[in-house]
């Protein structure tokens, strides 16, 4: 046991060493958190410092990460300074998403689903078991001509019950597939009759190993969306 504990012990100084080296220079300790974070404050700047016991140290690296090039400072759009900042790296790869999301947005995805759209709205408007605000959301996500479609509400005003709804019109040559990125979400999808659903999707895995197929005019639902970082958004947006 005291043998077990000396090892661990031992394992956490080498990863505390590592960690030190990783954050010697500003460029290290932003790559840290730019890892875990998109935007931050200049206390998660510190945080990331804190394994340093030397102050003057510990100071000298916080300037040189504010004062770093990679450093950007955000502010509201009145021109506000809200006290974060983002790096040139996150910029950059934001506006690369932006530019393929417009670029998916503007396809037509109707495909040979034109004969479908009236019965599809027909069958929409029968169900009983939905409110007219969830009738209307599971239009847009179905017939739509827009490639990105977002579902966006509070916590039980029904966005489960319209994903569980949406799955019933994959009858309609419209395969409808779910991703979500942990294991409660894609539970919760399995549970409304998605079959190809897997917390990995979103950490590249079921794609790069699966090699997932979208038949056109397929309709991809990645449940929980906000918790998907950037790169893993760009390679679902590449896959489509």
């Amino acid at each position: 046991m005291r043998s077990n504990i000396n090892e661990i012990t031992e394992q956490n100084k080498i990863l505390k060493l590592a960690n030190l080296q990783v954050i010697k220079g500003s460029d290290g300790v932003l790559n840290r958190i730019i890892h875990h974070q998109a935007i931050f404050s200049k206390s998660y700047i510190e945080r990331a410092l804190k394994e340093i016991q030397d102050n003057e140290t510990k100071e000298y690296l916080l300037q040189k990460v504010l004062n770093s090039d990679r450093l950007i400072k955000l502010y509201n759009e009145d021109g506000k300074d809200i006290k974060y900042y983002t790096t040139v790296d996150i910029r950059d790869e934001e506006l690369r998403l932006v530019r393929i999301s417009d670029k998916v947005n503007s396809q037509m995805c109707f495909n040979n689903l034109f004969n479908n759209i009236i019965k599809i709205k027909g069958d929409i408007d029968r169900l009983s078991d939905i409110s007219a605000p969830q009738r209307e959301a599971l239009q847009h996500l179905l017939i739509n001509n827009q490639g990105i479609r977002i579902l966006r509400g509070r916590a039980g005003t029904g966005k489960s019950k319209i994903l569980a709804a949406a799955i019933k019109f994959n009858n309609y040559r419209q395969d409808v597939v779910g991703l979500a990125p942990t294991h409660k979400a894609a539970s919760e999808l399995r549970s409304k009759g998605y079959k190809s659903c897997d917390r990995n999707a979103i950490e590249r895995v079921f794609y790069l190993s699966c090699k997932i197929k979208l038949s056109r005019g397929s309709l991809l639902v990645v449940d929980e969306a906000g918790m998907v970082g950037n790169s893993d958004d760009l390679e679902i947006l590449k896959k489509i």
